[in-house]
């Protein structure tokens, strides 16, 4: 992976030189980088034609550093165009992209972090326009910002939400934050659940899991990653009984608990 920040007074050296060398830097199929600019996305989509992982990190704060020229008016204008980009990593730290003008023909894997508060803003958007491809969805790190259950905590997943992503086989997203207002068909690919959030209870682990031990002639994965310490000491009897009654739905959709590791939980039903 190669790594390089992309700065405004840079700019003109940036456009300029690396042509001189665009050989070379055509052959990258690796790279994360820094840009202060959405315009500069389409230079990176220019000299990097051939990436299929990309890491994109997004300072958008134009008081920092000085200003690109013809930059005016254009923030959140500029657009990925890479026809073999596989693996897009989005780290926003002030600013954003848009995802929905991108073209990204065989992009899979999207990993996105900070984004719930951008969530109708840019990713579903992105969803909308690029979920048919997407096999790996990873969005993360909003319970750092957002650490109690409230109603700006929680992500509600719509009607209609699998038909977007038809081919997704793996949803990695804080299961206690996470609304699904409905459930995949039984013919949906998806297989694994990821849970970023941490389950200290028993309430926590029914918030996580009950919807999908419950889930009839719906489809869902065959297994889910917790973060959790309490399913270590896990208590069939816990709330009123219904950690038990989860459990045997789980069990009975074939659906098994495993910890990060990959290793399953163990527990008696």
């Amino acid at each position: 992976m190669h790594d390089l920040l992309l700065l405004p007074n840079e700019y003109i050296e940036f456009v300029g030189v690396p042509r001189e060398i665009s050989g070379q830097l055509e052959s990258l199929r690796s790279l994360s980088i820094t840009v202060v600019s959405p315009s500069l996305l389409d230079i990176v989509s220019e000299l990097f034609p051939r990436l299929t992982h990309l890491n994109l990190w997004m300072d958008f704060e134009t008081r920092v550093y000085p200003p690109i020229p013809n930059d005016e008016g254009i923030i959140g204008k500029g657009a990925l165009k890479l026809k073999k980009l596989e693996v897009l990593t989005l780290c926003p730290v002030t600013g954003f992209l848009n995802l929905s003008s991108c073209s990204l023909p065989r992009l899979h894997t999207l990993y996105c972090g900070s984004f719930l508060r951008r969530w109708h803003t840019h990713i579903s958007p992105f969803v909308h326009t690029h979920g048919s491809r997407i096999k790996v969805l990873d969005l993360d790190n909003f319970t750092n910002l957002y650490p109690s259950s409230s109603s700006s905590s929680n992500l509600i997943l719509p009607l209609g939400f699998w038909e977007l992503v038809p081919r997704l086989e793996l949803l990695r997203i804080g299961l206690g934050h996470t609304t699904f207002v409905e459930l995949p068909n039984k013919d949906h690919p998806l297989e694994w659940l990821i849970d970023i959030d941490e389950t200290r209870k028993a309430e926590q682990f029914v918030d996580a899991v009950g919807i999908w031990a419950r889930r009839g002639d719906k489809g869902g994965p065959s297994q889910i990653t917790l973060n959790a310490d309490y399913v270590r000491m896990i208590d069939p009897g816990d709330v009123g009984g219904e950690v038990g009654t989860i459990l045997h739905g789980l069990k009975q959709h074939g659906t098994v608990l495993v910890d990060k590791a990959g290793k399953p939980f163990e527990y008696r039903t």
